[in-house]
């Protein structure tokens, strides 16, 4: 069942994280996807991230496409606001009534795996340190050991 310019139960390759466009919060991911409506914009998801808090105050659509709509704003913790949640709407609208309605333009997207080379294992992208590094790293802690071991053993002969 689609709603008018909705594309409904979209099948997305890989999963999406939707970030605040101002901070990059997290807000939602594409696991919990209801639809998109390509005339309004938004996509819309079953839950949000905490990194969302909704507006107590409820306003009405004066706009064509949810005219008479009852909605709270969705901001985001560094308060920009990047939806709504709809608590009354016309017919065609009930699909959303109470689920997290982000607006596009206010959200980045990442799409999971899209930053990985083909070989995700290739010790340049793990960052792997080599055993020389370690080497001078465990030289380093050794020193310190030593170090503080040597005042320590100043310190109790001090208080006999």
């Amino acid at each position: 069942m689609e709603v008018e310019g909705t594309v409904a139960e979209e099948q997305v390759d890989a999963p999406l994280v939707f970030q605040c466009r101002e901070c990059r919060a997290i807000l939602a991911d594409s696991f919990s996807w209801v639809c998109s409506d390509t005339k309004t914009n938004t996509i819309t998801v079953k839950v949000g991230s905490p990194n969302m808090k909704e507006c107590p105050q409820l306003n009405t659509s004066q706009e064509e496409h949810d005219l008479g709509s009852t909605f709270a704003l969705l901001q985001c913790v560094c308060k920009t606001v990047v939806g709504k949640v709809y608590k009354t709407t016309p017919r065609r609208l009930d699909r959303i009534r109470d689920l997290v309605t982000i607006n596009i333009d206010n959200i980045t997207s990442y799409k999971l795996g899209t930053g990985l080379s083909e070989n995700a294992l290739d010790l340049e992208i793990l960052d792997v340190p080599t055993s020389k590094s370690l080497q001078d790293d465990i030289v380093k802690i050794q020193n310190m050991i030593l170090l503080l071991n040597e005042r320590l053993e100043v310190i109790e002969s001090s208080q006999d």
